[in-house]
């Protein structure tokens, strides 16, 4: 290995060294400040309530039929031909 090599090579790790280190991290807490709440306070109720009968139906509903949410999974026909049958105990 020649030297200019071995200056690269120096030189690059150094660099993925305190790219990848935790030594600099004092302004984290300041991150979460900038982001802007997509859920607000009015919503919350809504989203943490129980689901209910009709909107599991109308959810299974509006999937697309040909995908299925797992590899080897039942694909959403399943779901609408026999959700009723087996997805009772679900809610």
């Amino acid at each position: 290995m020649t030297l200019e090599n071995y200056r690269i090579e120096e030189l690059v790790k150094h660099y993925f060294q305190l790219l990848f280190s935790t030594e600099h991290l004092s302004h984290h807490e300041e991150a979460p400040k900038c982001i802007q709440p997509w859920v607000i306070d009015d919503m919350n109720p809504m989203l943490c309530a129980e689901y209910a009968q009709e909107e599991n139906l109308r959810s299974r509903k509006q999937m697309n039929l040909g995908k299925a949410l797992r590899p080897n999974g039942p694909n959403p026909f399943f779901f609408q031909k026999f959700g009723g049958y087996c997805c009772q105990g679900c809610i």
